[in-house]
């Protein structure tokens, strides 16, 4: 197939928002598809190539056999307004207006990148021909660009459901969005949470959830035990909401004082993430009572191996998050972990279905009852997970459900 994926987020972004187009473009052309990734340029840089530039290599694209990504990243147009809203220059009341008018005019505030794709929809249209368009929500100026494209291209688009739509757009105009959106061909959704979301936004299409993935190597865990003569905790990634955050940090002072001084040099607390200063703050009256190390992001690999060395993981759920996919990658190391706030009922379904130990905590009082139960057990290590379950949540397995769908859809329209 000649798929075209949309996403504002390129993928050299040290975020999650530009891994999911990413990494499922490389799936679908490692399984032989054409495919296009549509992004805004790195770090809004203002230039780009030339549309017959991107033309010919395209045209190239199309002749190679190399099971390759095409990726195009379009600058931002210079639009004065957008960038005072973006830096914080404008007023409160100036942001919130400007934010609502190309809301309601233009159905994104991200117009400037519009304008500067816009050149290159026709030669998207004309050279690639796209069979298929798909645009993810993180924003809905992904959307209005898939759905363009495949006005021209003359095939169905789709809307992935990311994020929530309810969560993450201003109230007044979720119901106006929502109605302009609506003559998307199919929906896919990042987990079962955002495809009932989803689903009551738009009762007409039936949502395909299709998971962002782990790499099939996590399927092959690095060969690293816990240690013997420390208590390992790791909290990794974003920390989201500050009263979670602290609320952990207090429980978890709480259980370590609880243990007899002696005891306490042999706990070790890590942090690895963006949020490390936040996790520093928050931790402080801890931090001089056991040994700790906090610090920024790590690749992928050396965090797997972090995870799979801990007695007990951790992560921090967003309340305005409907799902993490955090609870693949902790599933992958076959550790116990610990959530908090409490996970979905969606998260208990996986692990029951893949195995693994995860204690959801509800308040600061579970928090210290599961760290008291992963110290009780640190000497017991028991594989749990099934890997030949965990499978079905790579990237490359969960790609070829996104084009089992999107076939469904082609032939449909």
């Amino acid at each position: 197939m000649r798929i075209l994926l949309v996403s504002q987020c390129h993928p050299d972004m040290p975020h999650v928002c530009g891994q999911r187009t990413a990494r499922f473009a490389e799936a679908l052309a490692k399984n032989g598809h054409k495919v296009v990734l549509l992004t805004e340029t790195l770090n809004r840089h203002p230039t780009g190539p030339k549309p017959e530039t991107v033309a010919h290599k395209l045209q190239a694209y199309m002749d190679d056999k190399t099971r390759r990504v095409f990726h195009l990243a379009c600058p931002p147009s210079c639009d004065p307004f957008l960038h005072g809203v973006r830096d914080g220059t404008f007023p409160f009341w100036a942001r919130a207006g400007v934010i609502a008018l190309r809301y309601f005019f233009s159905s994104s505030v991200f117009t400037d990148w519009r304008a500067g794709s816009r050149p290159y929809w026709p030669v998207l249209a004309n050279v690639f021909q796209p069979e298929v368009c798909w645009g993810t929500f993180g924003n809905t100026e992904a959307l209005f660009q898939a759905r363009a494209v495949a006005q021209l291209a003359k095939c169905p688009w789709i809307m992935d459901i990311k994020d929530s739509w309810t969560n993450f757009l201003p109230e007044k105009l979720q119901a106006k969005l929502t109605e302009r959106f609506s003559g998307a061909h199919g929906i896919t959704a990042l987990s079962q949470a955002h495809a009932d979301e989803a689903q009551r936004l738009w009762p007409h299409l039936t949502p395909q959830v299709i998971y962002s993935g782990i790499p099939e190597h996590f399927l092959n865990p690095p060969d690293v035990v816990p240690p013997k003569d420390r208590f390992c905790v790791t909290l990794a990634g974003a920390v989201y909401e500050q009263a979670s955050l602290d609320t952990f940090a207090k429980a978890f002072h709480i259980w370590l004082l609880g243990l007899d001084r002696s005891l306490r040099v042999g706990v070790h607390f890590s942090y690895v993430g963006t949020d490390h200063e936040r996790v520093r703050r928050a931790f402080e009256r801890v931090l001089g009572r056991c040994t700790s190390s906090v610090r920024p992001p790590v690749a992928l690999e050396e965090m797997s191996a972090l995870l799979r060395s801990s007695h007990l993981n951790v992560y921090l759920r967003s309340a305005t998050s409907l799902w993490h996919h955090k609870i693949f990658e902790y599933l992958s190391v076959d550790r116990p972990f610990m959530v908090f706030p409490e996970e979905i009922p969606e998260a208990y379904t996986i692990v029951a279905d893949v195995g693994g130990r995860m204690m959801s905590c509800a308040d600061e009082a579970s928090v210290i009852k599961a760290l008291t139960e992963a110290w009780s057990q640190r000497d017991v290590l028991t594989p749990s997970v099934n890997y030949e379950r965990l499978s079905d949540y790579t990237w490359a397995a969960q790609a070829k459900h996104m084009t089992a769908f999107f076939r469904k859809v082609t032939k449909s329209k």
